[in-house]
Order: C-alpha cells, then structure tokens, then sequence
C-alpha cells in the first residue's frame, strides 16, 4: 500500500500526541504501542522513498518436490 507524503505527517503527529488509534472513515486503526507507530511510519518513509534496493532479510525455501537422499 502506497502512503501519502499527508498520511505520513499526520502519523507523526499522531505519535508526538501518543494517540494510538486513529479513525479514517468507517475504519479504525489501533497501534498495540508508540513503538508500532514508529515502525509503521517507518515503513511507509521507506516505501515511499522506493529506492529499489530490498529492504530487512528474506529467506526462502526451494523445493522441487522430490527428496533425494541417497537411495
């Protein structure tokens, strides 16, 4: 989900106010703790800077179904 330069200051400001659930129509969006917030907001500055580069650690498991061991 892409965030708007707007969505990501009013975050910020909600941080800076402690407010953790936050109404946007008929949703809400509750923040289990200021924490949470921060990674969020994070989250959305990184996407949107969207430099191409992956972000944090992935692994993945490759199977091509067949199990080879030996016999």
């Amino acid at each position: 989900m892409a965030f708007t330069k707007d969505e990501i200051d009013d975050a910020k400001r909600f941080l800076l106010q402690n407010v953790l659930r936050v109404r946007e129509g008929n949703t809400w969006v509750e923040y289990g703790s200021a924490a949470a917030l921060r990674r969020s907001i994070a989250d959305a500055e990184r996407e949107m800077i969207d430099s191409g580069k992956p972000q944090g650690t992935r692994f993945a498991h490759v199977s091509s179904g067949y199990h080879n061991d030996g016999y």
